[in-house]
């Protein structure tokens, strides 16, 4: 019975001490949490962007993009202390801020139709070389001309007005998305506007002295693997050229920007001011 009882208050004794460290894989899991947390903090910058109006960019959905890749996400927008203007907050990836200069642009991408056809915004690194960063910057109303990167050609085609054609709008051959609306000048005293096309290569090297342009309505893709994808409507320019064409390749011709595809292809409109209507080869 004696040894019966003191084999119990050994069971008693050690029972605690099974449950003296329990509480250490919960503390393991919190510290893990919070390192995470800490870390998806430190590995984000946020930037404040001030635009006179930010008709279509959405809180969480809009992003900032650089060369069509995400760079970062709308995470605010407010007015300033005057009610004037409007601020918007960037969250931007860690492995972006080198997109950050002094003298970076920003603007409304008028040509991006993303989720719930909220609008983007779009950066444009600036040349200087300094290592300073800077984290509050004046957006642009007008996007800059743009560039590409890629191999193509540079056309330009006359309008008189620039309609919802942005700087990034698609740019399609027979149903072939092969470049984008580049930017547009003022020309003749305002009077006109002549869009820089870029048509990437091999595609480039159909634009002949033959060809005709035109404003389309063009379908646009938006979402990912992961979300519902949407197809959506975005202005464009399409351009043909005949199949029996025997005109000449020249980069220096001034095309004429038609209204829609059945006024191209008859060319029966009457040029705008200041464009060319499809003029022989200099």
């Amino acid at each position: 019975m004696g040894s019966t009882a003191s084999g119990l208050n050994r069971v008693r004794r050690t029972r605690p001490s099974i449950f003296r460290f329990g509480w250490l894989p919960a503390l393991v899991g919190a510290v893990v949490v919070l390192l995470i947390a800490l870390n998806s903090v430190v590995a984000r910058t946020e930037i404040h962007v001030v635009f006179d109006s930010t008709a279509g960019v959405k809180v969480g959905v809009s992003k900032l993009r650089h060369n069509g890749v995400e760079m970062g996400t709308v995470s605010g927008i407010r007015f300033d202390a005057s009610f004037r203007q409007v601020i918007v907050d960037v969250v931007v990836r860690k492995d972006a801020t080198a997109l950050l200069t002094a003298d970076a642009i920003f603007w409304i991408d008028r040509s991006s139709f993303g989720t719930a056809g909220a609008r983007d915004i779009a950066i444009r690194p600036g040349s200087s070389t300094s290592n300073r960063k800077s984290y509050s910057y004046f957006g642009e109303e007008d996007a800059p001309i743009l560039k590409s990167n890629e191999k193509g050609s540079v056309f330009r085609i006359n309008s008189q007005r620039i309609g919802p054609l942005w700087p990034g709008a698609p740019v399609t051959f027979r149903e072939v998305y092969v470049g984008k609306v580049l930017g547009w000048d003022l020309m003749d005293l305002a009077t006109s506007i002549q869009f820089h096309v870029f048509v990437r290569a091999p595609f480039d090297q159909y634009v002949r002295s033959e060809s005709y342009f035109w404003r389309a309505e063009l379908v646009s893709y938006s979402g990912s693997f992961d979300t519902t994808v949407s197809a959506v409507k975005a202005p464009g320019i399409s351009f043909n050229t005949p199949s029996n064409s025997t005109g000449c390749q020249d980069k220096k011709i001034e095309f004429k920007l038609y209204e829609d595809e059945e006024a191209a292809k008859s060319g029966s409109v009457q040029p705008e001011a200041g464009a060319i209507k499809n003029p022989t080869c200099r």
